[in-house]
């Protein structure tokens, strides 16, 4: 991702906060507060960079 840097999109949702990161966004996550979905985030990037998780792409 960019140099270090990893973007992600996110909103509010009635009680919860929903988000992704930009380069995977069809893989949403949640949590009951912003800071809950930043860890989150943090957690899925880790796995896909430890290869905790396979991304199916069709072409």
């Amino acid at each position: 991702m960019n140099n270090g840097k990893v973007k992600y999109v996110y909103w509010q949702d009635g009680n919860l906060w929903i988000g992704y990161l930009k380069e995977y966004p069809d893989h949403l996550t949640q949590g009951e507060f912003q800071q809950e979905l930043q860890e989150n985030l943090k957690d899925f990037y880790k796995d896909l960079m430890s290869d905790g998780i396979l991304i199916y792409l069709s072409i």
